[in-house]
């Protein structure tokens, strides 16, 4: 569920998330595990920031609702005209890094895949820290760059960045321009002063790549177990969270 960008050429950005938004017709689902983890970190009163909040029509439905404030930030002014629609308040910030909001103004905050489409990720993450109070958690998910599938399209000769659905013919105007994996996002979040992190990825299938649906074993009890096992060649999307 791609969110927005920073860079240069603010206007431009600007202009590529707000056609987006505009052409989306659904967000994408989260992976169960993700939402797992969002869920249980949902507490009664909690105050949230959502950094790159777009329509605000999947997580936020069930984050929110329970919430003493929920805000949500994007880059993208039809994103968030999408997400007042969908009962969030929300507005639009110039970039991620540059927050309106005093210093540890909330409880918690989400970041979910956003921080592959920043040109400064680390500066980001540094100012959702800013914005936290002393315990407050960020959630935050990107892909895996280093994903099965990625692995075998890297060993056939073909860049994907996988941003949208020109990624592989278009790879050089794709919307993600940084790559984590496990590894990284923890090293990211650490060096950006958060305390304690942990790390994580799920939402793998096998086969995705053959047919519009999940198979039957990619979601089965099988494959979960082996992603466990082996989170950074099977799970497609890195999550985090943690601890200022």
């Amino acid at each position: 569920m791609p969110r927005y960008g920073a860079g240069p050429q603010m206007s431009s950005v600007r202009s590529y998330y707000d056609r987006y938004w505009s052409d989306l017709e659904q967000d994408f689902p989260l992976p169960p595990e993700l939402e797992g983890v969002l869920r249980a970190n949902v507490e009664p009163g909690l105050e949230w920031l959502d950094v790159g909040c777009g329509a605000g029509r999947t997580y936020a439905q069930f984050v929110a609702p329970p919430a003493g404030r929920y805000v949500g930030v994007d880059v993208s002014a039809t994103a968030v005209a999408q997400a007042r629609e969908a009962g969030i308040e929300a507005e639009v910030v110039p970039d991620a890094s540059e927050l309106p909001f005093e210093d540890e103004s909330f409880d918690a905050a989400i970041c979910v895949e956003v921080l592959e489409h920043l040109f400064a990720p680390h500066d980001a993450v540094a100012e959702i820290r800013r914005v936290l109070r002393p315990g407050g958690r960020l959630i935050a998910s990107v892909p895996n760059a280093i994903y099965w599938r990625m692995r075998l399209n890297s060993a056939m000769g073909i860049w994907n960045p996988a941003g949208d659905w020109m990624a592989v013919d278009q790879p050089w105007r794709d919307p993600h321009i940084r790559f984590f994996t496990i590894a990284s996002l923890e090293r990211m979040l650490e060096r950006a002063g958060f305390s304690h992190v942990e790390a994580g990825a799920s939402g793998g299938c096998l086969l995705d790549h053959l047919t519009t649906r999940p198979t039957d074993f990619g979601t089965s009890d099988a494959y979960r177990a082996m992603e466990r096992r082996f989170p950074s060649l099977l799970g497609m999307t890195v999550h985090a969270v943690a601890v200022r």
